[in-house]
């Protein structure tokens, strides 16, 4: 009688994509004239979005940094509670 015992190991790895990021890899793709469409598209849809026009020197004025919003409240958050530990 003959006793076989093996061991094996699969590893792997797997990304998941977000329909975020789905969408946001097909508006990168596309040619510039389907892009301004669906631009335009979008803003017709949402009346929220406006268009910004360039300055003289071609450049658009920045309404908000991206570290601005949640993110930011956070970091402030974890800021305060460093410094009030610090104090302590």
């Amino acid at each position: 009688m003959h006793l076989n015992t093996s061991q094996s190991m699969k590893m792997g790895q797997m990304m998941k994509l977000s329909p975020r990021l789905i969408q946001s890899m097909e508006i990168l793709q596309l040619p510039l004239a389907e892009l301004e469409e669906r631009i335009e598209q979008e803003l017709s849809e949402n009346v929220v979005l406006e268009r910004q026009q360039p300055d003289a020197e071609g450049k658009l004025e920045q309404t908000g940094l991206p570290d601005e919003g949640p993110q930011a409240d956070v970091a402030e958050r974890e800021a305060k509670s460093a410094k009030l530990a610090a104090e302590a």
